[in-house]
């Protein structure tokens, strides 16, 4: 009889979507007990600001694409206890460590046991091997990802004791839950090995490839979404064990043809940050801006009324936000806010004649801009270059993290991308 365990990473919130900030859920399977096998399963935490046992690297010049001792450092470095869960650096590259237990036990009473670890490296095509929007560009208009498994034999005992008997199979599929079954589609098929082949360092990898095909006529961004799973099976001469599926791995896939490369993917598990920092001098005072914004309103213009407190979004996952067509709305009360300001730090008003530029927080081109904001919004006078450059960062920040806008299609599928913004000194 063979039993299966395993300790898995949990699916997180995999985007904020739509206004109302609706998160999709990529949710794992219930504990369950199948015939012949039984499932142990640790679960993480699903929340996206805090995910514990979720290791988010924010290096802005580090390797993008993992190699699989990092990941597994990453991991163990989140969740000591069990070595599992996964990892990520942005939208275009994450990892995640599984681990499986496969028990045996005979007429006897003979127990065998095999256990696997899966170290799982995710990355989409096009994307450059550096963090920094304004150098990680897609190099290639596709809408695949790549994931790589790595496979570790901890233990092998009993029937399992011959490598070149027992065997360990692993296969992928897609499956897309919308809006067509086509709509994901694994090209690997399953990669069959003996335990010795697996032990060989030159063939314990297995390559899988998920891509999606454009659909015409359907939106204008043509988004799918796709859940890419691994099926674990092991056995020996005269058993085998019957499978079992890994948790949702979350991918979109769409052909926005409004971002530099046409079409794409992105892993969904988390919501993408731009990094405004202290240390880029060309937009210094943007970032100071968008800092007093965040964690100082009240020191902002427009003033609140008496007795009424400004509450501006866009410091976190838990208040985003969402990119969409820019909207130059109330561009009078944003530049009065602004002379308002200079006026306040005894500048002159007309702060366009210092060669200066009224900038904005939150973006004209979210949702939460000042065109919908009420007075929850900034205005402030800065460099002129300054605040084209900070433009400039922005639009490389959504073309490279497939910053989706609203409204983004007209299929089931909720589109429009929420981020935040972090400010690092």
């Amino acid at each position: 009889m063979f039993r299966y365990r395993r300790t898995a990473f949990a699916a997180v919130a995999a985007a904020l979507v739509t206004a109302g900030v609706a998160a999709i859920l990529l949710t794992q399977p219930e504990n369950v007990v199948l015939t012949g096998a039984s499932v142990r399963q640790v679960s993480l935490s699903s929340d996206l600001t805090s995910a514990e046992g979720v290791q988010v690297l924010e290096e802005p010049t580090s390797q993008a694409h993992w190699d699989p001792i990092e990941c597994q450092t990453a991991v163990a470095r989140a969740n000591p206890a069990t070595g599992t869960g996964l990892a990520y650096r942005n939208r275009s590259s994450f990892c995640a460590v599984n681990k499986y237990w496969v028990e045996h036990a005979d007429s006897k009473g003979n127990v065998s046991w095999l256990d696997v670890r899966l170290t799982i490296t995710g990355k989409t095509v096009g994307q450059t091997d550096d963090m920094n929007p304004a150098r990680r560009v897609n190099l290639t208009n596709t809408r695949k990802a790549v994931l790589k498994v790595t496979v570790d034999i901890t233990r092998s005992t009993g029937v399992f004791a011959n490598p070149a008997a027992s065997w360990l199979e692993i296969g992928a599929a897609c499956e897309a839950p919308r809006p067509l079954a086509s709509s994901c589609q694994s090209t690997t098929g399953v990669q069959h090995r003996t335990l010795s082949e697996w032990r060989d360092p030159s063939s314990r990898f297995a390559e899988f490839i998920f891509s999606s095909p454009a659909h015409s006529g359907e939106a204008t961004v043509d988004g799918a979404l796709g859940n890419a799973r691994f099926t674990v099976r092991g056995g020996t001469t005269g058993a085998v064990a019957q499978g079992k599926k890994s948790d949702p791995i979350g991918i979109r896939f769409d052909s926005a043809g409004y971002l530099t490369s046409r079409s794409g993917a992105v892993f969904l598990y988390h919501a993408p940050f731009l990094v405004q920092s202290y240390r880029d001098a060309s937009m210094y005072e943007v970032t100071r801006h968008i800092d007093r914004a965040l964690n100082h309103p009240e020191t902002t213009f427009p003033r609140p009324p008496a007795g009424q407190h400004k509450n501006i979004p866009g410091g976190s996952a838990n208040a985003p936000l969402q990119r969409t067509i820019r909207d130059d709305g109330r561009h009078n009360d944003v530049q009065a806010a602004c002379r308002d300001a200079e006026r306040a730090s005894g500048n002159n008003p007309d702060y366009t004649a210092a060669g200066m530029e009224c900038d904005e927080f939150p973006f004209a081109t979210t949702a939460q801009g000042p065109a919908h904001a009420g007075l929850n919004f900034s205005a402030y006078a800065v460099p002129a270059r300054q605040n084209t450059n900070a433009g400039n960062y922005l639009n490389s920040f959504y073309n490279n993290d497939r910053v989706l806008r609203l409204p983004g299609t007209t299929l089931t599928i909720p589109i429009g991308d929420a981020f935040y913004v972090v400010i690092t000194r």
